[in-house]
């Protein structure tokens, strides 16, 4: 059986089968994951369980909701023997190997993809889709979830000028845990924007 390291169709479906939106994420992914694996290279270099766990967790997250199956299973394979088999090094050093070449051919892949859109196009998210996109976010703080502000998509929305500015304000808020102050900003947006 052929192996699926990107699973398109349930992306896809995720995102109201809107191409533009699956695309754009999966630029900002392709741009983010070099840093994510670093971080989880300098975990592993150290040894720092609980920091290899939360690596793992991190990309486990961007790669599930973007579809990309092969990274997913790896990195939940690491983030599982980080939190439960505290002398399993080896063990996770050999997945990460295995993550490196598995994220290289996914890059193919999502790099194909990219390809497909026309070279001087630009994408353009919906009203409908940000205000969900929104909306999910600001679920996810109710939750205490951890938002990743360099792949959720609110934050790499094409708008003017005066909204940029507030989801900046959003930015700053939700990386340096002002929770409070995040919800009043996605009011203000909500209201702007959304109703």
């Amino acid at each position: 059986m052929e192996t699926l390291y990107w699973d398109k169709e349930e992306a896809l479906g995720r995102f109201s089968n809107s191409e533009e939106t699956l695309k754009h994420l999966v630029h900002v992914f392709i741009e983010c994951m070099p840093k994510f694996l670093e971080n989880l290279q300098k975990s592993i270099d150290t040894k720092e369980l609980s920091a290899i766990a939360f690596n793992a967790h991190s990309i486990k997250g961007s790669s599930a909701n973007i579809g990309a199956k092969e990274i997913q299973r790896v990195t939940r394979e690491i983030e599982l023997l980080a939190k439960y088999s505290p002398t399993s090094i080896e063990s996770i050093i050999d997945l990460k190997n295995e993550l490196l070449d598995i994220w290289q051919k996914s890059m193919n892949i999502f790099k194909e993809y990219i390809h497909s859109i026309e070279e001087n196009s630009s994408i353009e998210f919906s009203k409908e889709i940000f205000c969900r996109e929104l909306q999910i976010l600001k679920e996810g703080l109710v939750h205490g979830e951890f938002i990743d502000s360099e792949t959720n998509v609110v934050f790499h929305t094409k708008v003017d000028q005066e909204l940029s500015l507030k989801i900046k304000r959003l930015e700053y808020c939700v990386d340096t845990f002002k929770k409070e102050e995040a919800f009043s900003v996605i009011d203000s947006i909500l209201n702007k924007v959304c109703l």
